[in-house]
């Protein structure tokens, strides 16, 4: 099974800052970004994610007609925890008619 093009963009960034996280043994604050349709989809969302004692907020997006929901959590910071997370979060948005933008976080 060949790996998607999303996935392969998490793992050269991953490679790419690997010698600043070190051994993956520390958390770092990660970010990750969710559009939605509509307030009560993103609003579902966010539901689930506080509930994993992620941090949310629900805004209107600025550059799209549809809403952000902005969720962030200090997390290991692994290849394979990347993998995982973003199948996850890939499940979560289309359950609630949604994408998944992808994470981000300072080195």
């Amino acid at each position: 099974m060949s790996m998607s093009n999303s996935r392969k963009i998490d793992a050269l960034a991953l490679s790419k800052i690997s010698s600043e996280l070190g051994d993956g043994s520390t958390e770092k604050m990660v970010e990750f970004f969710f559009y939605f349709p509509t307030e009560m989809d993103a609003t579902m969302a966010e539901v689930e994610l506080v509930n994993l004692q992620f941090q949310c907020s629900v805004s209107k997006s600025p550059n799209k007609n549809d809403w952000l929901c902005f969720a962030t959590k200090k997390i290991l910071v692994s290849e394979e925890r990347f993998s995982e997370l973003r199948t996850w979060m890939e499940n979560l948005a289309a359950k609630h008619n949604g994408t998944y933008d992808g994470w981000g976080m300072e080195v």
